[in-house]
């Protein structure tokens, strides 16, 4: 899939991963896959786009973005809503991934 958002400067890719993983599963997976995990703002600015299919709005996804003070804490982002909290990055069952290319 293939977005343009106006409030990032640049086309980018994004691929979804099939299944549910803890942070650093999400980091690798992405990077695996060519691509990052998104930034905090970039995962807002894609819920705000309503560019999201329908069957991928319904999960929360990782960010690539640490919590300030906190190593073990990295923020997330509702796809369906742009609702925006942090969770530990070791939770494997709560959060989607996507990357960035």
């Amino acid at each position: 899939m293939i977005i343009t958002l106006p409030k990032l400067p640049a086309t980018m890719e994004i691929q979804f991963a099939d299944k549910k993983m803890n942070w650093q599963e999400a980091m690798d997976w992405a990077k695996e896959q060519g691509g990052r995990l998104p930034t905090k703002f970039e995962l807002q600015a894609l819920a705000e786009s309503g560019e999201i299919p329908e069957d991928k709005k319904a999960d929360w996804y990782w960010s690539a973005s640490s919590v300030s003070g906190s190593t073990g804490l990295a923020w997330y982002v509702d796809l369906y809503d742009g609702y925006t909290n942090f969770y530990g990055k070791f939770n494997a069952n709560f959060n989607g991934a996507l990357c960035l290319r």
